[in-house]
């Protein structure tokens, strides 16, 4: 048997116990949602960034249209010499989310492309003349 003065505390304990459970369930959705927002904004800063990237006139209003166009803000464009970089910003339960990129214009005159690894015939190791007996002659 239970004691009176016992009888009841198991509710409590259960009530307790549901209250943080809900708030460790609240703070894990929450910080999802943050997340997801960065990825988002950092994903639209990204594209942004490589739309306005190449076009030395007008990159930042290309780069503004991209951001609008996915509905988050451009916090800042600037371009310095060939690079341009985007900020996006947005908030989430009114905390500021900013996410930030950069490109540049591809260049085609100084890319140096790389050797091919094969072109069909395998080299073979040289070592010296060798006789028919194998020793050096």
């Amino acid at each position: 048997m239970i004691p009176k003065s016992e009888r009841g505390s198991i509710t409590v304990v259960a009530a307790v116990a549901a209250v943080i459970t809900a708030l460790v369930v609240a703070a894990v959705a929450m910080t999802a949602q943050f997340h997801r927002e960065h990825t988002y904004a950092q994903g639209v800063a990204d594209l942004a960034a490589l739309t306005g990237g190449p076009h030395l006139g007008d990159g930042c209003a290309r780069a503004a249209a991209i951001t609008a166009a996915h509905h988050l803000q451009l916090s800042s464009c600037t371009r310095t010499h060939l690079v341009i970089t985007v900020q996006v910003a947005t908030t989430v339960m009114g905390i500021p989310i900013h996410a930030t990129a950069r490109a540049a214009p591809v260049s085609t005159s100084n890319t140096t492309r790389a050797p091919a690894l094969s072109n069909g015939v395998l080299p073979l190791p040289h070592f010296g003349e060798i006789t028919h007996r194998g020793q050096p002659a």
